[in-house]
C-alpha cells in the first residue's frame, strides 16, 4: 500500500475515539462515562483560533464544543433543559477547567499534535 492509498482509505472525516477524562463523571453503576471525540482538520483549527479571539473564549472550550461528539454540547434541547443558551456556557458549567483542558488535549493529540506542540501551535494560530 502506498501513502496515498492509505490516506484515501483513512480520511479524517468519520474517525472517532472513545476516552475517559476523569473519575468524577460516572454512571449510576459507578462506571466512568466515555466521551467520543473527533479530530480537527487544519481549516477548522484556524477557524477556532480566530473565533476564540473574537468571542473572548478559550480555544480549549471551543475545541470541546466542536469536536466532542458524545456528549453533544451543541444539542439545543439539552442546553435548554440545563438552563443555558450557548454550548460554551454549557461546557463551562458542567466541566471543570482541568476537564476541559484534558478533553481539548485529547482532541489535539488525536488530531496529530504532540503534547508539547499544542500550546505553541494554538498561539501561532491566534497570531
Amino acid at each position: 500500500m502506498t501513502l496515498s492509498e492509505f490516506f484515501n482509505r483513512n480520511k479524517l472525516e468519520g474517525q472517532t475515539k472513545e476516552i475517559v477524562i476523569t473519575d468524577r463523571i460516572k454512571d449510576e453503576n459507578g462506571e466512568n462515562f466515555k466521551f467520543i471525540i473527533k479530530p480537527i482538520g487544519s481549516d477548522e483549527f484556524k477557524d477556532i483560533g480566530e473565533k476564540a479571539d473574537i468571542k473572548k473564549v478559550s480555544v480549549d472550550t471551543l475545541l470541546v464544543v466542536n469536536n466532542c461528539i458524545y456528549p453533544n454540547f451543541k444539542k439545543k434541547d439539552e442546553m435548554k433543559e440545563a438552563g443555558f443558551s450557548t454550548a460554551v456556557e454549557y461546557v463551562n458549567a458542567v466541566l471543570g477547567a482541568g476537564e476541559v483542558i484534558k478533553l481539548a488535549n485529547e482532541i489535539m493529540n488525536f488530531s496529530g499534535f504532540g503534547k508539547k506542540d499544542v500550546e505553541k501551535d494554538v498561539e501561532t494560530v491566534k497570531n
